[in-house]
């Protein structure tokens, strides 16, 4: 809850909102705020820590809970760091957890992540593959051409 107590979640879908706040009163959270909001636009202040699993898949049906947007499903989890970190205070922390397009041996995440990570102020980035290779299904579909697998991964990183 950081230092001011407070606990936001934030998320396009409504049912999802729901979910959470259920699920935070059964662990005894309360006073927790529920914002529908495309990511941070609707939320103010600054924060100790954001923590976000974003859709990381591409899809076809552009599906809110399924679609991360262009570059094979990347663009949304750029997008989280990008905008996440300006609103960390100094010392916050940003984790996320999602999917890596990897083509000819590239993450494509890490590498469309890696010129926001030297832009921004910050202290510490920790980027780890978990596993090398989920959804592998989605690999025959139209929007994967040329992606050899995509792997689960986690970046962790503290603002200075």
């Amino acid at each position: 809850a950081g230092r001011s107590g407070e606990v936001v979640l934030a998320d396009l879908n409504p049912l999802a909102l729901e979910f959470s706040r259920v699920n935070a009163r059964l662990n005894g959270s309360h006073g927790v705020q529920a914002v529908h909001s495309d990511l941070l636009r609707d939320v103010s202040g600054r924060f100790d820590l954001i923590m976000a699993n974003p859709p990381y898949l591409a899809d076809t049906d552009k599906r809110t809970y399924r679609d991360g947007g262009g570059t094979h499903g990347t663009e949304l989890s750029v997008r989280i760091v990008r905008e996440g970190v300006e609103r960390l205070e100094p010392g916050g922390t940003l984790v996320l957890y999602t999917g890596a397009p990897v083509v000819d041996g590239e993450d494509l995440l890490r590498s469309a992540l890696e010129p926001v990570w030297r832009e921004a102020p910050l202290a510490e980035v920790r980027y780890e593959e978990l596993d090398p290779d989920v959804f592998g299904e989605e690999l025959e579909k139209t929007p994967y051409t040329g992606v050899e697998r995509i792997a689960l991964v986690a970046l962790v990183t503290r603002r200075m």
